[in-house]
């Protein structure tokens, strides 16, 4: 089955959203992987309108007859629902006239046992993360299409290449006198990330780039935010070029692990937001953006974030934690989990983790992972059984013994 959408972004204070279905199927059934848009969906309705309309089987998700021959749909988005920039899904910049989309969470899922097919179009855009017309997309173990972005509004466009990747870098105005230092960083930070893995994630790469909505109080860290998605990154950046090379750093990690090499399970955020973090740590140091001091400081930092969320959840009920000690246990656990199996394989006479994470790209590359395929891989490069602290770090049974592998990293 085919199921080509047509977004149109214009359309007053709503995405509007039109679909045509080719298949041989009866039914239609989509759904709202993501669960932002279960309440937001308005006239989800055939085209042209007729008594067959669509069936609520359950929440989030809605059932259509299909007729012979093409089947043609459409619905729209509140963009209330779709500039969550802090929920993951996209920021409206407001003040410039200039509005960024993106894909995740405004398409629906078609759920079918046969492969589905999505061919992306986007009316009245002036720039796009997303391939020519024509190019599809297969959804993968039920993840929410994760698209790419476009820009529409007031911003300048600047060419680029970093580790043989054509760069398009969208700036808007209020990061105009930053456009020619931030285009060299990014190609030589884009550079350095293709260095640690050993290929490219993808053909292309866009990085929508605007300015972090405040600045720093006295005595606050200056630091952006940044969102990786498919062949892409929005950025807000600060004035502060070494904070800006380690958020770069860190959303073009997830071009490699997060969007190409994707996860399976749930379980496995802490491997891609570790391996991130330990990347974008590797790659700083390199180009001298990042102290070795430095760096024991920032894992001292991880490790007390660790140690204050495994103490709240190690030995209690899933149930009654909240998400923000659970991210916290996962990520900044993730990072130090990663620099002991670094050791632990130096140890075991087998060079370091960043000649593992080659082997696990190249083995791995566009298909989803488990936590099952990272200790099978970590197991056969070490050449023995992992430490029990890997397992009881996964199963939050124990502690990481994390305080030896700062002080000696």
């Amino acid at each position: 089955m085919l199921i080509r959408y047509f977004l149109n972004p214009e359309a007053g204070d709503a995405l509007d959203v039109q679909a045509e279905v080719h298949g041989t199927a009866k039914e239609l059934r989509l759904m709202d992987v993501s669960g932002f848009l279960t309440h937001a969906i308005r006239n989800l309705t055939p085209i042209p309108p007729s008594e067959i309309g669509f069936d609520t089987v359950d929440t989030g998700v809605w059932r259509l007859p299909l007729k012979r021959g093409n089947t043609r749909f459409r619905y729209s988005v509140p963009t209330r629902f779709a500039k969550a920039w802090k929920h993951g899904i996209l920021p409206v910049v407001k003040g410039t006239g200039s509005t960024f989309f993106l894909g995740n969470g405004v398409f629906l899922r078609a759920l079918l046992s046969e492969e589905v097919r999505y061919e992306i179009r986007i009316a009245g855009h002036a720039s796009s993360s997303l391939p020519a017309t024509g190019h599809y997309w297969t959804a993968r173990n039920g993840r929410q299409l994760s698209l790419g972005g476009f820009v529409c509004g007031d911003f300048t466009e600047t060419g680029a290449s970093g580790g043989g990747i054509p760069l398009s870098l969208l700036f808007d105005r209020g990061m105009e006198g930053l456009r020619e230092e931030i285009t060299s960083l990014s190609s030589l930070l884009v550079q350095e990330m293709t260095r640690i893995f050993g290929e490219t994630p993808s053909e292309t790469l866009s990085m929508f780039i605007f300015k972090a909505p405040r600045s720093p109080a006295p005595g606050e860290k200056a630091i952006g935010s940044g969102l990786s998605f498919h062949r892409g990154i929005f950025l807000q950046l600060t004035a502060s070029s070494k904070a800006n090379a380690w958020l770069i750093l860190h959303e073009l990690a997830h071009q490699w692990l997060g969007q190409d090499i994707h996860a399976g399970e749930p379980g496995v955020k802490w491997f891609l937001e570790g391996t991130a973090s330990w990347c974008a740590m590797t790659a700083a140091q390199a180009l001298g953006f990042l102290t070795r001091d430095h760096r024991h400081e920032l894992l001292s930092q991880s490790g007390e974030t660790y140690l204050r969320a495994a103490e709240m959840i190690i030995g209690k009920n899933p149930a009654l934690l909240e998400a923000r000690t659970t991210h916290s246990y996962e990520t900044e656990g993730g990072i130090l989990l990663i620099h002991g199996l670094d050791r632990f394989f130096r140890n075991k006479g087998r060079t370091g983790f960043r000649d593992f994470l080659r082997a696990f790209y190249t083995t791995f590359r566009g298909a989803p992972i488990s936590n099952g395929d990272i200790l099978r891989a970590a197991e056969t490069f070490a050449g023995t059984p992992l430490p029990p602290y890997v397992r009881e770090f996964l199963e939050k049974k124990g502690l990481l013994p994390f305080r030896e592998w700062v002080e000696t990293d």
